[in-house]
C-alpha cells in the first residue's frame, strides 16, 4: 500500500487524516490497489463501510436502519448533504438532520405512518450512522456534521449527479469551496458532454453585458490571431491574457490569473527545451517558468516587453526604500535584462530595437540612490514611454482602466475557465464537445 500511495500524490494526500487514511486501507484491503479517480475511490470506500464491514463483523443493525439498503443509505446521505452545502453548512442541530431523515424515510414501505414513530426511527437512523459508520459524528451536544468535509461533498456530489441538478452546482462556479464537488461530480458521470456544456454557457455570460471587459477579449483574440504560432490558439489566448492582466496594480492583481490555466491549456506542454530557426536558448522561467523552444519570435518578444513593463509597474506601486533588496536588483537587473532579451529578439524591427535601447540606457546605472533620485523624477514617464511604445509597435501594453467591480469578475472569468479545464480533464467527454469547448474558449461572446 505504501509503494502504491508513493506515485499517487492526490491520493496520498488523503492519508494525512486518520479517517480518510482508515478508508483507504478498507479499498487497499479489497482490491490490493487504489482506483484511478476520487470519486471511485470514495465510493468503493463506502461502500465497504455500509455494506462489506457489516457482514465481515457480524453487526446487527436496529429493525428500521436495517430496512436500509446501501442505496438508500446513500440516497438519504446525498440529500443531507446537498441540502446542507447549499446552505453553507457544515455543522447542523440534531432536530434538523431528524427531519431529513424522517423526510427520506417515510416514503420507504416498511415506515410508520405515526408520526411520533417516525421521529424515533430517525433518530434511531441517526445514531447508527453515527455509531456504526462514523459518516456523522456529533461535535458538540446536539450538533452534528459530516465526519470528514470530503464525505459531504462526496455526497452533494452524487446527489447532483443522480438528480442531473447541474444548474444548481454552476450557480456556484465562482464559490472556492464547491470546487472539490465540481471534480466529483465530472467524475461521476457516465459521459459530461451536457455538463460541460452547461459550463462554458454559464462561464461565456459572465459578463457578456459588459463592454470594456468584451473589448479586452476581442483585443486578446487579434493579438493571438496576429502571432504566427506553432502553439495551439487556446494557449496562446491564455498567455496574452495573462502577461496583458499582470501590468494592472500587482498588489491588486495577484493571483487573478494564475499560471495553471495556462498550463491546463497545455502551454507548458508545448513548448519544449528544442530551438528552431537556429536561435540560442533563452531562460523564460522567471516569472512564467514557460521552457524554451523558439519558433515564432513575435510570443517571446511580447513576453519580454511584457515583463520589463510589469516590473516597472512594480516599482510604481512599491514604497521604493532605498536599502530595498527589490529597488537594488529589479531596476538595474531584470527590467534591463528583459529589455535587452527583447531587443536580441526584435529581428527586422529597427525602429522598435533604437527605442528599447533609448529606454534601457537609465537602468544602467549600477547606484542604488542615483537610480532612486532619477526614477522618483522619471519614472511614471519612463513607464508611459515604453507602454506606449509596446502599444504602437507590438499591440501589448495597453491600460485598460478597468474597475474594482471589472477587476473582481475577471478573476471569477478566469477562476471559472480553470475550473471548466480541470473539470474536461477529470471526466469522459466527446472529442467534438471537448474541441469546441477549447475553440472558443477565452473569445468575446459573439464569437
Amino acid at each position: 500500500m505504501l509503494e502504491r500511495l508513493k506515485g499517487n500524490q492526490p491520493v496520498k494526500e488523503l492519508a494525512k487524516s486518520p479517517l480518510l487514511l482508515t478508508l483507504l486501507c478498507l479499498v487497499f484491503g479489497e482490491r490490493n490497489d487504489f482506483p484511478p479517480k476520487r470519486s471511485e475511490l470514495y465510493k468503493e470506500g463506502l461502500e465497504v463501510l455500509m455494506k462489506k464491514w457489516d457482514a465481515k463483523r457480524n453487526i446487527e443493525r436496529e429493525i428500521i436502519y436495517k430496512h436500509l439498503s446501501p442505496q438508500n443509505k446513500e440516497d438519504m446521505l446525498g440529500q443531507i448533504a446537498f441540502n446542507t452545502f447549499v446552505n453553507g453548512e457544515y455543522f447542523f442541530r440534531q432536530e434538523d438532520l431528524q427531519r431529513q431523515i424522517k423526510d427520506y424515510i417515510c416514503n420507504l414501505p416498511e415506515a410508520s405512518a405515526d408520526p411520533d414513530a417516525l421521529r424515533l426511527d430517525s433518530e434511531v437512523v441517526l445514531k447508527a450512522i453515527e455509531h456504526h459508520h462514523g459518516l456523522l459524528v456529533e461535535r458538540a451536544r446536539n450538533i452534528y456534521s459530516f465526519s470528514h468535509l470530503t464525505f459531504q461533498e462526496y455526497f452533494a456530489a452524487r446527489e447532483i449527479d443522480r438528480e442531473r441538478n447541474f444548474e444548481r452546482l454552476i450557480e456556484n462556479i465562482s464559490n472556492p469551496r464547491w470546487k472539490e464537488v465540481f471534480y466529483l461530480t465530472a467524475e461521476m458521470l457516465r459521459r459530461s458532454n451536457d455538463f460541460l456544456q452547461l459550463m462554458k454557457d454559464h462561464i461565456d455570460g459572465m459578463f457578456a453585458n459588459d463592454e470594456k471587459l468584451q473589448a479586452f477579449l476581442e483585443w486578446v483574440d487579434q493579438k493571438t490571431n496576429s502571432v504566427n504560432s506553432i502553439y495551439k490558439t487556446r494557449s496562446v489566448r491564455a498567455f496574452y491574457s495573462y502577461v496583458s492582466l499582470h501590468q494592472l496594480n500587482p498588489d491588486v492583481m495577484r493571483d487573478l490569473l494564475d499560471f495553471d490555466l495556462i498550463k491546463g491549456l497545455d502551454l507548458t506542454d508545448e513548448f519544449d527545451t528544442e530551438t528552431r530557426g537556429g536561435y540560442r536558448k533563452r531562460d523564460l522561467s522567471y516569472p512564467l517558468n514557460i521552457p524554451q523552444k523558439v519558433f515564432d519570435n513575435s510570443l517571446f518578444l511580447d513576453r519580454y516587453i511584457s515583463h520589463a513593463l510589469n516590473r516597472a509597474m512594480n516599482l510604481k506601486y512599491k514604497e521604493l526604500d532605498p536599502t530595498s533588496y527589490m529597488l537594488s536588483y529589479y531596476p538595474t537587473t531584470n527590467i534591463e535584462s528583459a529589455l535587452s532579451n527583447a531587443i536580441d529578439l526584435a529581428i527586422g524591427k529597427d525602429k522598435l530595437i533604437q527605442l528599447l535601447q533609448v529606454l534601457k540606457e537609465p537602468l544602467s546605472n549600477p547606484y542604488r540612490w542615483t537610480f532612486k533620485s532619477w526614477w522618483t523624477v522619471n519614472g511614471h514617464y519612463w513607464i508611459e514611454e515604453l507602454r506606449q511604445v509596446s502599444v504602437d509597435h507590438l499591440n501589448i501594453g495597453h491600460d485598460w482602466q478597468f474597475t474594482d467591480e471589472q477587476v473582481e469578475l475577471l478573476k471569477q472569468y478566469y477562476s471559472a475557465n480553470l475550473l471548466l479545464v480541470e473539470c474536461m480533464n477529470r471526466s469522459y467527454v466527446s472529442k467534438q464537445v471537448r474541441e469546441e469547448i477549447e475553440l472558443t474558449m477565452l473569445l468575446p461572446s459573439k464569437k
